[in-house]
């Protein structure tokens, strides 16, 4: 499959903090020429995935962030971050 899928799952613990178990997978396909990466028709196929999971513990409006990946391809960078706002 391709596209980016997010899950996300929240736990309280004691003084206000509490656990995320987080995972985001990101796959898409792109097609490549002599001598660059374009998403549509013309070239080779080339699968990229990106996966990363992480279980901060964090407190209500805190952010962290967790995953920074360049793509070898394009230079891209990738930088993941989560932020926890509690509703009550």
């Amino acid at each position: 499959s391709l596209g980016t899928v997010i899950s996300c799952n929240a736990r309280e613990l004691t003084g206000g903090m509490y656990r995320v178990d987080l995972s985001i997978q990101d796959n898409q396909v792109f097609r490549i020429t002599d001598s660059s990466r374009v998403q549509g028709d013309g070239g080779r196929p080339v699968f990229n995935s990106f996966r990363a999971t992480h279980q901060p513990i964090l407190r209500d409006g805190q952010t962290v962030e967790f995953a920074v990946a360049t793509d070898k391809t394009s230079g891209e960078v990738i930088k993941l971050q989560v932020t926890l706002n509690v509703v009550k």
